[in-house]
């Protein structure tokens, strides 16, 4: 059901958006790896002296790069086909139902329409209409397994070999699944714990993800040309709900594991040359900032629609939201609902 805004709603939603904008050609390459259930405990220190993502810890520490250690996830019922258009669209779910599947059909803002070369790699088919929405984040190209599923290796591999042989500029925007619940599709990680099942499950299939993402950013980093690419690394959605941490407490606490505190957050990594020095935020930010944040790097900020979020390299801008984030969850609906980048567009 399409819903029309009030002048209340209209009055609400134009410091977010910009009439006088001007059509940007993308800067540099984007790069987009959305890793499922990607919780950012496992960063921080070693579990039972071992280090259950490595690469990403390392990779937090380089010259370039943007860590966020709190994003704060915001999916609802839609959980990682909301993950995806938060970071697609800057939108926040709707309240009820799912966006991609009630509302598929709509226009959505995104970043990928500024590349004449995109590409949505997705592991999974036929879930969360992605055939549809690949179309309606403006990827020109999807590639999927024909039959069966894509391991985190495949993914990137296929994402490897596209940003090898297609001219610049490019935007990819890798899903990788061999983290997904309940953490049964990798059964020869390199570590052993004696953490609850699910979660030493959870850590072996996460050590497997991390040595693929190693593999590929270091090839991307190690070419003089890609090496100019913007490079997110985000979460679609933090995994363990809160009484499974309280499941785990004991072992969090024995082993200083953060998740001791009964919160999980998302991590954000971005490396661009852009960013300059190691730049490492703190405090609690959102999933909806990945969105400005990507649109301020790739030098396309000044499209019609800014997002509820920040750019995450602005201080001044994460201490002065002009949003709380109950009000960017009740406004995102009501855009969604209403189709109203479709008669803005026009």
């Amino acid at each position: 059901e399409i819903v029309a805004l009030e002048e209340d709603d209209m009055k609400l939603i134009q410091p977010f958006i910009q009439t006088n904008t001007i059509s940007y050609y993308p800067e540099n390459n984007l790069i987009v790896i959305l890793v499922e259930s990607l919780e950012n405990w496992p960063l921080q220190n070693k579990i039972e002296n071992q280090q259950i993502a490595p690469y990403l810890k390392e990779l937090t520490k380089r010259n370039n790069i943007l860590y966020c250690s709190k994003i704060k996830c915001q999916t609802l019922g839609g959980n990682s086909a909301d993950g995806q258009m938060i970071i697609n669209s800057g939108l926040l779910p709707i309240q009820k139902g799912v966006a991609c599947m009630h509302y598929g059909n709509n226009i959505y803002p995104n970043f990928a329409h500024f590349y004449p070369n995109s590409m949505l790699v997705n592991p999974w088919p036929k879930i969360w209409n992605q055939d549809t929405m690949s179309v309606r984040y403006s990827y020109t190209k999807k590639i999927e397994p024909e039959t069966g599923q894509w391991e985190d290796e495949q993914v990137l591999e296929v994402s490897l070999n596209y940003l090898c042989e297609t001219k610049e500029p490019v935007c990819v925007f890798a899903i990788t699944v061999s983290t997904h619940s309940p953490f049964n599709r990798i059964r020869n990680g390199k570590i052993t714990t004696t953490a609850p099942s699910i979660l030493d499950r959870y850590m072996k299939c996460l050590n497997y993800t991390d040595s693929c993402i190693g593999v590929f950013i270091d090839s991307i980093i190690n070419d003089v040309e890609l090496s100019k690419s913007t490079i997110v690394i985000a979460s679609d959605h933090t995994v363990f709900k809160p009484a499974m941490l309280t499941d785990f407490k004991d072992y969090a606490i024995k082993h200083n594991v953060s998740i001791a505190s009964g919160e999980n957050y998302c991590p954000l990594i971005i490396y661009s040359p852009k960013i300059k020095g190691n730049i490492h935020i703190d405090e609690i930010c959102y999933q909806m900032d990945i969105y400005p944040t990507i649109m301020h790097l790739i030098g396309c900020e000044n499209y019609y629609w800014k997002g509820f979020g920040v750019n995450l390299l602005d201080s001044v801008a994460r201490n002065n939201r002009p949003i709380s984030e109950q009000e960017a969850f009740i406004l995102s609906d009501k855009l969604i609902r209403a189709n109203f980048f479709e008669s803005y567009t026009k």
